[in-house]
C-alpha cells in the first residue's frame, strides 16, 4: 500500500468520524431546543468529502502492481519480470474445466447429481447386476 493511499485512508477516515460526530452533536441540540432544523450542508459535505477519499485510497491500494512469486512471499515490483515461469499464472478455464471432465466431473456435475435427478430404479438395478457379477 502507497503512502499517498494510507494518507487518502487516514483523512477519509477522519472526515467521517469528524462529520458522524458533529451530526450527533447536532441532533442533541435540536433534542434540546426542540426546534426542526435540517442537518447543516456543511456537516453533508464534510461526510461525502470523506466517503470520497476513502474510496480513492481504496482504489489506489488496489491498483499497485503486486506479484509474488511462488518460492517467496516477496513481491516484485517490476512491470516486466526477469524470470516468468517463477511467478503464478492465471487459471485458464477451458484447461482446468477439460482435466476435470476427464475425471468425470464437469462443471454441471452440482445440477446432474441432485437427489431429483438421480434414477434410483436404475442405480439398483446396478447394484444388483454387480452383486450377481461378484458371486
Amino acid at each position: 500500500m502507497s503512502i499517498v493511499s494510507r494518507i487518502a485512508y487516514l483523512i477519509g477516515t477522519v472526515l467521517i468520524a469528524h462529520s458522524g460526530y458533529s451530526s450527533y452533536e447536532f441532533n442533541q441540540f435540536i433534542k434540546s431546543s426542540s426546534s426542526t432544523l435540517e442537518l447543516p450542508l456543511d456537516i453533508k459535505l464534510e461526510a461525502i468529502a470523506g466517503l470520497i477519499l476513502f474510496v480513492i485510497g481504496s482504489l489506489i491500494a488496489v491498483i499497485s502492481p503486486h506479484q509474488y512469486t511462488l518460492l517467496e512471499n516477496d513481491p516484485i515490483y517490476t512491470a516486466i519480470p526477469q524470470n516468468d515461469s517463477a511467478l503464478f499464472k492465471p487459471i485458464k478455464m477451458n484447461k482446468a474445466t477439460v482435466e476435470l471432465e476427464k475425471l468425470g466431473a464437469g462443471p454441471f456435475e452440482q445440477i446432474e447429481n441432485k437427489a431429483a435427478f438421480i434414477d434410483i430404479l436404475k442405480k439398483r438395478r446396478e447394484f444388483d447386476e454387480w452383486v450377481m457379477s461378484k458371486e
